[in-house]
């Protein structure tokens, strides 16, 4: 016969909030009843502590779903504060917030270009639609195949063969 654990009994022993926490989580995911009062304690550790993932994570398995919502939204916020723009964009797709989501991709793509990171800039603007973003940020990598093969696919004819023949010109060089 199986020993009856008491939850509450064991979170009372333990000193550390971080503990706790952590604790009420794992339990929380694999399905083991918690009073809700020891899920809130530690979702507000949670928050205390800018981990509002974490927060808005254990409240959406716990089914607090409005809680979860408010918390993901701060999560986002936070993100963007920190200049985490395509956690945040992500975030916010999953979350059904496209106009959001464009917006901090077109953000996460000005940060990418001005550190110089133009195929991450160029990937970023190829999955939000922005083609001449796009292309030019592969241009600037150096990435003319790509470029090429992005312009064609987006319809600019003119532009895709001006880019194919150059890389037919590297390629006969090199």
């Amino acid at each position: 016969m199986k020993e009856k654990i008491n939850v509450n009994e064991i979170l009372g022993n333990l000193r550390l909030e971080e503990c706790k926490a952590s604790l009420v989580r794992e339990l929380v995911q694999k399905r083991v009843e918690i009073a809700e009062e020891q899920i809130n304690k530690a979702i507000e550790y949670y928050e205390k502590c800018g981990r509002f993932f974490e927060a808005a994570t254990l409240a959406k398995e716990a089914g607090m779903e409005e809680k979860a919502i408010q918390l993901f939204l701060k999560t986002i916020e936070d993100y963007e504060k920190k200049g985490l723009f395509v956690r945040a964009a992500r975030l916010a797709e999953e979350m059904g917030m496209s106009e959001k989501a464009i917006q901090l991709f077109a953000k996460a793509i000005e940060d990418c270009e001005k550190k110089g990171l133009f195929v991450l800039a160029a990937n970023l603007a190829r999955r939000i639609g922005m083609f001449d973003k796009a292309i030019e940020n592969y241009e600037r990598a150096g990435f003319l195949g790509d470029a090429a093969e992005l312009a064609e696919k987006a319809g600019m004819k003119n532009k895709a063969e001006n880019y194919q023949k150059i890389v037919k010109l590297l390629k006969a060089v090199y």
